[in-house]
């Protein structure tokens, strides 16, 4: 019957929404997300872990378009339905924790960052594994957090294990963790290092990777270090791609 589509097409707006984003289509990404989360509340309340996936890629599409403020409410709703659940949806709170990490890292707020990559750190080891890809995003991104700190020795072995880990081959999460030990490796003085490992994630960062998103910090980042190299021409490769991401 008509009442068993719901959830359904519920699914398909929302995988729709995720599509365009990805494609940097994010102006025709948002009626489907908002009709998504229109009909699980509808379906299941404002409180379920439903509601709270259709909140957090509203908020993803609010942060591709630098709306960071609006992200972060959505995050923190979609967290609070989250933690209201029972220990068997510990991944889920771990995912939830690190969105909200992820724009508090992206605002400034280091600190509050900082605490919750390590609560969904400690999450994710307990229910998905130290070795699960989820988890290891999570450390990526703390090391990323403490380069930006300028917390780099603490950065640098974190980072190692990064470009070590086994991501799928090409992925953006391979390109971001080499490019951020590159960034690491310039700022501590290790140039020659550095310069081979920007060469190594040259293609995957100003080629099409994923979502755009992710592409603005290590974007910023590399253009900070060609400047302070004074190659201003290398800078400008780098400029011409952050300033082609869609807002």
């Amino acid at each position: 019957g008509e009442g068993r589509e719901h959830p359904y097409l519920a699914n398909t707006l929302n995988n729709l929404s995720l599509a365009l984003q990805y494609q940097g289509r994010s102006g025709e990404a948002e009626a489907p997300v908002r009709e998504s989360l229109r009909m699980w509340r509808t379906l299941v309340g404002d409180n379920h872990p439903h509601t709270a996936v259709a909140l957090t890629n509203l908020a993803f599409l609010h942060q591709t378009r630098g709306q960071y403020a609006a992200a972060e409410s959505l995050y923190r709703e979609a967290l609070s339905i989250q933690e209201a659940t029972g220990e068997e949806n510990a991944a889920g709170r771990m995912r939830a924790t690190h969105n909200l990490a992820r724009i508090l890292h992206i605002r400034n707020q280091y600190g509050d960052a900082e605490v919750l990559y390590r609560k969904a750190i400690e999450l994710g080891e307990g229910s998905l594994g130290a070795d699960h890809p989820d988890v290891a995003e999570t450390r990526l991104a703390l090391a990323a957090l403490h380069v930006d700190q300028g917390r780099l020795s603490e950065a640098d072995p974190l980072l190692r294990d990064a470009v070590a880990f086994p991501w799928p081959r090409g992925s953006w999460l391979e390109t971001l963790a080499l490019n951020t030990l590159a960034v690491c490796e310039a700022r501590e003085g290790r140039v020659g290092e550095a310069n081979s490992l920007f060469a190594r994630c040259r293609a995957g960062l100003l080629g099409a990777s994923g979502a755009p998103a992710w592409k603005r910090e290590p974007l910023e980042r590399t253009i900070g270090v060609y400047e302070a190299w004074n190659l201003p021409e290398e800078a400008a490769v780098y400029r011409r791609e952050l300033e082609s991401l869609p807002r």
